[in-house]
């Protein structure tokens, strides 16, 4: 009986320590939408999706949290969610969705500034472009075709 190579044998044992000391993690992301503010140090507020927020909001952007092995979990997800918004100066992270798999889960959300009651009023949303796009052209959709008989359907003897 021959003994395993030592190179096998070492990269067996690395592995299997490896799989022990397998710890999950939290990838937060952000798409920005305006350029992050510096944080009032108060806590960011969690709305999830169907949860009406208390007062009027404008977006910041995008936030996203995905959860791997140990940390795939809504609790880790949301807790991601609101350091990165608590980094981009978000004081509300609306619209939350959380879904959980076996080794991996998503969280996303809407990071939000709240409108004040003296910027309410005068706040102006963009506009669109005064200038109305023009209607494409007309084109009707094609008809079918009349069926023509198949040659099978054809009878020699009655003179077709």
């Amino acid at each position: 009986m021959s003994r395993p190579p030592l190179a096998l044998l070492t990269s067996a044992v690395l592995l299997v320590a490896g799989l022990a000391g397998c710890h999950g993690h939290v990838d937060t992301h952000a798409v920005l939408l305006r350029a992050p503010v510096p944080s009032a140090g108060s806590r960011v507020e969690v709305y999830v999706v169907g949860q009406t927020p208390p007062r009027r909001f404008y977006e910041m952007g995008f936030v996203q949290a995905v959860g791997f092995a140990d940390t795939a979990n809504p609790e880790e997800l949301v807790r991601g969610l609101v350091q990165k918004g608590q980094e981009l100066g978000c004081e509300a992270v609306v619209r939350v969705q959380v879904d959980v798999g076996y080794t991996k889960a998503h969280a996303s959300g809407v990071c939000v500034r709240w409108l004040d009651a003296a910027t309410d009023s005068t706040y102006v949303a963009p506009s669109l472009p005064s200038a109305p796009r023009p209607a494409p052209a007309y084109r009707p959709t094609p008809a079918p075709r009349p069926l023509e008989p198949s040659p099978s359907n054809i009878n020699p003897g009655r003179g077709n």
